[in-house]
């Protein structure tokens, strides 16, 4: 199809052949520019590597989360063995899926344990997308919220270890505790 356009009706703006006019009306086979293959490479360049680093970071963030519940866990474990030692009391430690408690024993008619309500015995929530392996006496735990780690008022400590990691992973961290009341905590060791 050819448009032929009169210089006079159009008047200045058909002067010269770099108008966008002239080019797409008058000049219909005139190609608009695209982008060309190495503005596309450079792009796509650019957002693998920004994701790349976003991915690490995410990464490095999840280890310093473990990390942090398992140096969180093993400290207010020990806070916990010296609490029941002032009182003297019995405290447990009961896990759910996404949360931890520490409970007071008491020899009451309808329940046994209290739970800790005072800082920083609380309730203690994580992210559900961590997950908690609990084993105490080398068998392992139900995270039903009852407490199956058991501090007595003489220091003693139901033997435990707590592994934390990603769901369907293998864990990252680790918190072991003896019977003696030593607790430690660490990177999992695969042995």
């Amino acid at each position: 199809m050819k448009i032929i356009l009169s210089r006079k009706k159009m008047g200045p703006r058909l002067r010269g052949d770099d108008s966008f006019f002239a080019q797409h009306l008058i000049y219909p086979t005139a190609q608009l520019k695209g982008f060309t293959l190495i503005e596309i490479l450079i792009v796509i360049v650019i957002i693998s590597i920004v994701s790349g680093i976003a991915l690490l970071t995410l990464s490095r963030n999840q280890q310093k989360q473990y990390e942090y519940l398992a140096n969180s866990l093993a400290h207010l474990i020990t806070l916990a063995e010296e609490e029941a030692m002032l009182r003297p009391a019995t405290i447990g430690l009961a896990f759910t899926s996404s949360s931890f408690q520490f409970l007071t024993y008491q020899n009451t008619p309808k329940t046994h344990w209290q739970a800790l309500a005072e800082s920083p015995f609380g309730l203690h929530r994580f992210s559900p997308t961590m997950q908690l392996t609990v084993k105490a006496q080398d068998k392992p735990v139900a995270l039903d919220g009852q407490p199956h780690i058991i501090i007595s008022a003489s220091g003693d400590i139901t033997p435990f270890t707590i592994w934390i990691g990603k769901q369907d992973q293998l864990p990252s961290y680790q918190v072991i505790g003896h019977a003696d009341g030593n607790v430690t905590s660490g990177r999992y060791d695969e042995k």
